[in-house]
């Protein structure tokens, strides 16, 4: 072996010890996590509907369902507070023995808004010639980062006099934050709550509540007593 390579094994020796050492430095570390979560009040509103028909031909199920969308955004057109859009469209054949007999279609409308009374009115309205698919209720992004920002605070809080706990039970003079996390969820989206079939005259508006979201805010982290 050449005296260059006989130094190899002394090297990587004394390059280890450094790092033994300093893997052996991270000691009495504990990780734990902390939640706060607040009720509130469901905020806003989405409801779905769509036009829905079956006919013979492609041609006919699209002049039907063009004719009931048409319909449906005059009778939402200039409501004050609730935002009016369409969705997915779609014509399909309809299969009897691997042939078209017949064709469906289908388009969404999608309103939301915070005003229930006045989406509750308007859904009463489009029943007549729209099915309803879905109707849920959330919290709105301002309503929730309000809370959240309300939260955060408490779940810092929160984790300090655990960690102040942790440091106490276990006899340590102190403790430091090796790392930390904040994480926020619950209330964003909406979850359907309703479904009915078009009527064949304006119906009654449909009977809405809101109901209650959740926010939570956890807190996780890693602490270092000493």
């Amino acid at each position: 072996m050449t005296p260059l390579l006989r130094g190899f094994p002394l090297l990587f020796a004394a390059l280890a010890l450094p790092l033994a050492a300093a893997e052996d430095d991270h000691y009495n570390r504990i990780r734990f996590q902390v939640e706060v979560n607040e009720r509130v009040a469901n905020d806003r509103m989405q409801a779905v509907l769509a036009a829905e028909t079956e006919a013979a031909s492609a041609d006919e199920v699209a002049d039907s369902i063009n004719r009931s969308m048409r319909w449906a955004l005059e009778q939402s057109r200039d409501i004050e507070g609730v935002t009016v859009s369409t969705g997915s469209y779609r014509i399909t054949p309809v299969y009897r023995k691997d042939r078209p007999e017949r064709w469906r279609g289908l388009q969404e409308l999608r309103l939301e808004g915070r005003d229930f009374a006045a989406l509750g009115q308007l859904i009463g309205t489009l029943q007549q010639r729209l099915q309803i698919k879905h109707t849920g209720f959330f919290i709105a992004a301002a309503t929730r980062e309000a809370v959240e920002t309300r939260l955060i605070d408490q779940a810092i809080e929160r984790f300090q006099q655990r960690a102040g706990q942790i440091r106490q039970r276990f006899g340590a003079e102190t403790y430091h934050l090796v790392e930390a996390s904040v994480n926020a969820a619950g209330g964003g989206q909406p979850q359907p709550l309703l479904r009915m079939q078009a009527m064949a005259e304006a119906a009654a508006p449909p009977a809405l509540e809101g109901g209650e979201g959740e926010v939570t805010v956890s807190v996780s982290g890693v602490i270092e007593l000493e």
